[in-house]
Order: structure tokens, then sequence, then C-alpha cells
């Protein structure tokens, strides 16, 4: 990103005109990647399949319940992420370098999230901000059972909104290969589930990516989900994060292809992790509004 990156991205920041985005790689630490989790599943379920480091596939393995005497429950996995979510550490939020307590400081209205976990909204209330907590009703069963609330997010009381569902909901949560499939079928085929409130901010705002991978599954799926909200942004120019291609015969060659390819759908990309994104942003931020860059 160039100075001139940073000072869009912090003018639409100060204005509320930017929404963040948060995935898994926005929690590390504190919570295990997708592929170390499944992983441990896999070995305790004696997972039968090649792909072990696949946390839908794995969690869809678990849902047919093979060792049990009920039939197929999706509920299995997503419990257990519950209750796997319940041990982690928490964040230090009142540590200003945190991220989560980094973004808190944002005057924004709405954050987005791809994560269960209750980080953000956590870090939100630390810093003495109202937050109201709220996730997409991404089947029938939800909208039946969990009634959307009409909410108006403001800068002293933001939304914090789970588009995969979040901890304190366990059928919420997008986890096996199924949800995802579902999910990703039910929202193109009906925008409404996605609450308006959030939908302006995902078309009229500057929309930061922070915590996802360029190979994740969670992005690819995000990204595909984001397709026709990018293409009816009225607001062009958005930000990912993302950490530097490790591993492949030509690092060069394969940061220009991302760039290229992310660049039409006008996406920068700072190629750094969450917490050197954090730590520029909070550097710019203070040097451009001083004092005030620390509070909403």
């Amino acid at each position: 990103m160039k100075n001139d990156d940073w000072d869009v991205l912090i003018d639409r920041i100060e204005t509320g005109a930017c929404t963040p985005f948060l995935g898994a790689g926005a929690c590390h630490p504190y919570i295990e990647t997708g592929a170390a989790i499944a992983q441990k599943w896999a070995h305790e379920k004696a997972f039968p399949l090649g792909d072990a480091n696949n946390l839908g596939r794995v969690a869809q393995y678990m849902a047919l319940n093979l060792d049990g005497e009920l039939k197929g429950d999706p509920r299995i996995p997503k419990q257990k992420m519950v209750d796997y979510l319940k041990r982690c550490r928490r964040p230090p939020f009142d540590d200003p370098k945190d991220l989560h307590a980094t973004l808190a400081t944002l005057p924004v209205p709405i954050y987005v999230t791809t994560n269960y976990d209750p980080f953000l909204t956590n870090a939100l209330k630390h810093a003495r901000r109202d937050v109201h907590r709220d996730f997409c009703r991404w089947n029938k069963w939800l909208e039946k059972r969990h009634k959307s609330e009409r909410y108006s997010p403001t800068v002293a009381a933001p939304m914090v909104f789970h588009l995969h569902g979040h901890d304190e909901v366990v059928d919420s949560l997008v986890l096996t290969e199924d949800d995802y499939i579902d999910f990703i079928v039910n929202v193109s085929q009906n925008s409404n589930l996605i609450p308006p409130v959030v939908q302006e901010a995902m078309t009229d705002n500057m929309l930061v990516f922070l915590g996802y991978s360029l190979s994740d599954w969670n992005f690819r799926v995000l990204f595909r989900t984001m397709q026709n909200y990018l293409e009816q942004s009225t607001r062009r120019g958005h930000v990912a994060v993302q950490l530097p291609p490790d591993g492949l015969p030509d690092p060069a060659r394969a940061i220009k292809f991302f760039e290229k390819y992310f660049g039409g759908e006008e996406i920068t990309l700072f190629w750094g992790t969450c917490e050197e994104f954090a730590k520029t942003l909070r550097e710019k931020r203070s040097a451009r509004l001083g004092a005030t860059a620390t509070a909403p």
C-alpha cells in the first residue's frame, strides 16, 4: 500500500465509511488454524480420507456419526467447536497493540466477520461501546427459530455481524461442507438473509479484509459470496491484508498474479500480518489525528 492508499483508508475510517471484515487469521495465536483443528479432530475420529487438514470435510465426516447409534447430526462438530472456543485463551483487550483492541478504537458502526468467536464483541465492550452482536440466518430453520431484530448501528453502539454464525447459537455455525454449500446457495438466492443495514455497509463502504489467506476455503467462499456486493459497490477501492506466499517456486510472480487478480475488483493488497497492518494503521492515524486516534 502506498501513502495515498493509507490516506484514503484513514479518511474512510474517520467518516464511518469503512467496514472491517475479519477472518480466522485475525484470531492468531489465540485460536488454532482451521487446518490444525481439523488434523486434531481427524486423529481423534480416525478420519479415513486423505484431506485431514480440511476442516469442512472433517466436520462433515464427524456429522455422519458413524460410531454412534444416532443418525447423522451436524450439531456434533458444531458443539465441539463451541466447546473448543470456550477453552481458548483470550486476547489482551487492554493492550492497545492488540489487533482487536485496535479495531475497537475505529469510529465505524459495523464490523463483519466469518469467525465464530466473541473476541471482537468483547474488545468493543472493553472499549465501552454498546455493541450489538448478530448473525446471518442462512437457512430456514434459523430464520424460523431466531427472528432478526431491527437495529440501527452507530459508532457509539456498533454491530458485529457474523456471516457464518457465532458461538452463542450452535446451529448458526457454517462448518461442514454441506453448510458451506447451503450458505452460498441460500444467500445468493435470497439477499434478505443479510440485513439491509449490513448490505449497505458492504456496498457503500470501503471493505478491509483481515485474517484471510488467499488459499483459504473461507476466503474463497467469502469472495464468491461478496462478488455481487463488490459489483454493486459505490465505494471503489478495498483493502485485503495477506501473508506473503511461502513455499512457492516463484513468490514474486505469485504476488504479481494475486495483485492483478484482485486488482480487477479494485482490491489493494497489504502484504504482511494483521498485527503489522494494525501497527501501521495506528501509527498513521496517530500522525494524522494525534491523540484522538485512540478513541472512537
